[in-house]
């Protein structure tokens, strides 16, 4: 997925066990391509990601930040996903 769109630098840390909301976070970064009329060519993306595992499901949230973007400190992307079995050995 990253190298498709073009991503370079990329950090990836490991999940840690003390997030009080969700058991686990993690904090990724690295840079993306930007095809915008103004601003950078270029630009640092963070993506925080939690998730926690219940008894029925999976569940994971991502905030998205561009920093070096023009407004880029004034927003963030969110994006939750749902995993749900829906057999022994289906989702």
């Amino acid at each position: 997925y990253h190298a498709k769109r073009g991503d370079t630098k990329f950090e990836n840390a490991n999940w840690t066990l003390d997030h009080p909301t969700y058991g686990r976070y993690r904090e990724l970064r690295y840079v993306s391509p930007c095809n915008a009329p103004i601003g950078p060519k270029e630009s640092v993306q963070i993506e925080e990601q939690y998730f926690l595992l219940k008894s029925d499901h999976l569940v994971v949230e991502t905030r998205s930040k561009l920093p070096d973007i023009p407004l880029g400190d004034c927003f963030h992307i969110e994006s939750t996903w749902e995993v749900t079995a829906v057999g022994t050995d289906q989702c």
